[in-house]
């Protein structure tokens, strides 16, 4: 599967109930056991508890003609049986789904977690952007 948005996210978008620029958003670190279903996943906690490695929260985010960036966010000594296989991103307080990647610029995410620090450098342009926007 590539990157992507929630289906779920757009609806909530749409519906004023997601703010990415004002509340909190999260951005966590899973292992294989995640298996990503963008249409119908919605909700962080319904898989949080048999994937995750660790979370945390991004900051300077910021929401600029239809792009979503923020800081470069690095998860601190991450000691885990299993490798980082994917991030995502996802907002606080209500836990809703936003973002999924598995695929950085060097390929697939597979980073085993021995106790060391894991960087994620989001994409020059921003974490991701809305189509046809100025």
């Amino acid at each position: 599967m590539a990157n992507g948005l929630y289906t779920n996210f757009y609806d909530e978008l749409m519906r004023k109930t997601i703010d990415l620029d004002t509340a909190d958003v999260k951005v966590a670190l899973l292992d294989v056991n995640y298996v990503v279903n963008l249409a119908t996943d919605t909700d962080y906690n319904t898989f949080a508890s048999h994937a995750e490695i660790m979370t945390g929260t991004l900051a300077g985010t910021t929401v600029t003609n239809g792009v979503f960036d923020a800081n470069n966010y690095e998860f601190p000594n991450v000691t885990h049986g299993s490798n980082a296989k994917y991030i995502v991103v996802f907002h606080e307080p209500s836990d809703y789904l936003v973002a999924y990647f598995e695929n950085g610029s060097a390929g697939a995410i597979n980073i085993p977690c021995v106790g060391n620090d894991i960087y994620t450098e989001w994409n020059a342009s921003g974490i991701f952007a809305f189509a046809n926007c100025p």
